[in-house]
């Protein structure tokens, strides 16, 4: 996945910026914000928290195609007291996917499958109830299944052991700086950032064209798309 570059965010916003500070029409060709009231610093710290909000929308849409680039996965250890159960990672969204491995000389993980906690815990106290040997036997019908408790936030699961693939939390880099969302939600990052940046004197419809767009465009990475239209520039005439 090709990731949307700061250097080139960064000219956008400075360009419509400039034609606010300005009567002439987008585009501006300076590089540089031609309004004091604002400096290189506030302009970063706008696009990192764009490219955090973009994140986090693609972390919670399930159906966005985006989503797979940001899974993580973690194998679970029990908690204290019960060999099956496990608290689930932090992270954004539902889990992706559940894997076991039924025996411990297991060396393939197989797709977990969901079933009710109360049918678990028989398959792990009673196993002959369902007529087969113990959950975590080699071979045994009874391993591979799992129950998410969202309110404790546990798995519980059959088999020896367990993993998950979930969308962990974003990151930022304030540093380089640096961006991680795709590069074709670079018009979602450019508007967004255009509404961050609203001050007192600005004119209010120049940076509410902009936040209606990125509302707009916000819509449609949590619909899943995968192509955003280009940012529209808000032309201004000379008085």
């Amino acid at each position: 996945m090709a990731t949307a570059v700061y250097a080139d965010i960064a000219k956008q916003v400075i360009s419509l910026l400039n034609a606010q500070a300005t009567t002439t029409a987008y585009p501006a060709s300076a590089i540089d914000i031609g309004d004091d009231r604002r400096n290189s610093g506030e302009l970063k710290e706008a696009i990192i928290e764009s490219d955090l909000e973009a994140q986090v929308a693609i972390l919670e849409t399930p159906g966005n195609g985006f989503r797979v680039n940001y899974l993580a996965v973690a194998v679970l250890g029990p908690i204290t007291g019960n060999p099956q159960t496990a608290k689930l990672p932090e992270r954004i969204g539902p889990i992706s996917r559940v894997e076991i491995k039924v025996n411990t000389a297991d060396t393939v993980w197989i797709a977990g499958e969901q079933c009710p906690l109360n049918e678990i815990q028989e398959m792990i106290s009673n196993a002959a109830v369902f007529q087969g040997t113990a959950h975590d036997a080699a071979g045994s019908p009874l391993g591979g299944y799992y129950f998410i408790d969202e309110m404790s936030d546990h798995v519980t699961w059959t088999g020896n052991s367990i993993r998950v693939h979930y969308a962990a939390p974003p990151t930022a880099d304030r540093v380089t700086p640096g961006l991680f969302s795709p590069d074709v939600y670079s018009p979602f990052l450019v508007a967004r950032s255009l509404a961050r940046l609203l001050k007192h004197g600005d004119n209010p419809a120049f940076m509410e064209w902009y936040s209606r767009q990125a509302d707009q465009l916000m819509m449609l990475i949590r619909k899943g798309e995968i192509v955003l239209p280009n940012v529209e520039p808000l032309i201004r005439q000379a008085a």
